[in-house]
């Protein structure tokens, strides 16, 4: 039951994340006309938000089993070595990296390193397609140690 229970919570706050940062189609609205738009490629304080939204997802991990903090730290280094390798290879391919490196993950941390990634490629998206792979591997960075330095500096 506790298993289930942690399950909801992250599927819960796994959805309100990605509503939050625009994810699900037609989750944001230009405010002044209130049509549905595309989302706009990330800036800085996407970045922060992105990080905290991927942050509150492993500290609820955490809170359910501590020891899993060095696991996570370790997913989101390798989270971030894998779009940054996918960015160098093939950076328009990004989704099947993806799903390839989800494959090897054991299942119950694979929900975590999902988001992360899935998020992650698709904010990604439009620097991609404008052909600014270095912009997005900074924007990469930049999101993956603000989210492991806040996990680290709140699980102590």
């Amino acid at each position: 039951m506790r298993f289930l229970k942690g399950q909801m919570l992250m599927l819960l706050m796994l959805f309100s994340v990605m509503v939050g940062l625009g994810a699900l189609p037609g989750c944001k609205t230009d405010p002044e006309t209130g049509e549905r738009v595309k989302a706009a490629a990330p800036s800085p304080p996407e970045a922060r938000l992105i990080a905290h939204g991927i942050m509150r997802l492993a500290i609820a991990e955490i809170k359910m089993k501590p020891e899993k903090l060095a696991l996570i730290k370790d997913i989101m280094q390798d989270s971030k070595a894998v779009l940054l390798t996918g960015l160098k290879k093939d950076p328009t391919n990004l989704d099947a990296i993806r799903m390839s490196y989800l494959s090897n993950k054991n299942p119950e941390m694979g929900t975590l390193a999902n988001t992360v990634l899935q998020v992650l490629v698709y904010r990604l998206r439009p620097l991609i397609d404008q052909g600014k792979t270095d912009l997005a591997g900074q924007y990469i960075e930049s999101v993956i140690e603000g989210a492991v330095s806040a996990i680290e500096a709140s699980s102590a």
